[in-house]
């Protein structure tokens, strides 16, 4: 119990010296809280110099050597507690599967946000009107109407809720960084997210007296016949088609289901699901 309670009041101390993304805690600092000798002291800084990778003095710990950190505590004064479990509800620390996991729950989160968006009648007549391509049309209107950053960030708090652990600027900019590499290495994109608003805006430019353009799919049957598709259209449960309207409406509902904002054991089929939806734009046939 004794244990517990020195471990929490050492994470709350991190907490405490949480300046923006960065902190840090200096190994005299730790020493205190360890009650660790002076020799035991100048072994750590030996071991962490021969695992530094720049091959560099190390004097102190922060969000760039964590993991060090929670090893640490957890084979010397804390052992047998979760340390790693109570950094990360602490908001200091994300597992490696937290953040894979990540982009799928922003692409998710922010599709179900948009959709329930009330669109701009006016604007997206003028955008209509002069484009000749229904995805055009569609983009430059998200691009105008929507701020991804904005986006970005209530996702990221979302996620930490969704997480249930502590949302500090820390976590924030961790999952910001993830998102921002993923999208240098085109893993990510904001376009995927917009594209799939088409029933909502194919729906508002009826309304208007409008036609939705270029609304058949572009996809062969050479490409409705490849693996992956047909893989594809398995895991959302339908019949190889290429009626897009249905698609869409099959996936909205799928994802509603398997969300583990409704469904704390859909996570796999919810990340399953996008990655398919994911797959038929990429061969043209949504």
């Amino acid at each position: 119990m004794k244990a517990r309670t020195e471990l929490n009041g050492l994470i709350e101390e991190i907490q405490s010296r949480v300046c923006g993304v960065d902190w840090r805690l200096e190994f005299r600092e730790l020493a205190v809280w360890c009650d660790w000798s002076q020799e035991a002291l100048l072994q750590l800084a030996w071991r962490l110099y021969h695992r530094s990778n720049l091959g560099q003095t190390v004097d102190g710990f922060g969000p760039h050597n964590v993991l060090d950190l929670i090893e640490l505590l957890e084979q010397g004064p804390f052992h047998g507690l979760a340390v790693k479990a109570e950094f990360i509800a602490g908001g200091l620390f994300l597992e490696p599967g937290d953040l894979e996991y990540w982009l799928d729950f922003l692409y998710s989160v922010s599709l179900s946000y948009l959709q329930n968006q009330e669109l701009d009648a006016e604007l997206l007549e003028d955008i209509i009107r002069s484009s000749p391509d229904s995805n055009n049309a569609l983009l430059f209107y998200c691009h105008s109407q929507f701020d991804t950053e904005q986006l970005l960030h209530r996702a990221c708090a979302l996620y930490c809720k969704h997480l249930q652990i502590r949302p500090t600027e820390v976590i924030t900019h961790l999952l910001q960084q993830h998102c921002r590499q993923a999208e240098r290495r085109r893993d990510w994109d904001w376009d995927d997210v917009f594209l799939g608003m088409e029933d909502s805006f194919r729906n508002a430019a009826t309304r208007i007296g409008l036609e939705w353009l270029d609304t058949k799919s572009r996809a062969d049957q050479a490409t409705l016949s490849a693996p992956g598709v047909q893989q594809a259209f398995a895991v959302l449960g339908m019949p190889i088609t290429t009626e897009r309207a249905s698609l869409q409406q099959r996936f909205r509902s799928l994802l509603m289901q398997y969300h583990p904002d409704r469904n704390p054991d859909g996570q796999e089929q919810c990340q399953k699901i996008i990655a398919a939806w994911k797959t038929l734009r990429d061969h043209g046939v949504v």
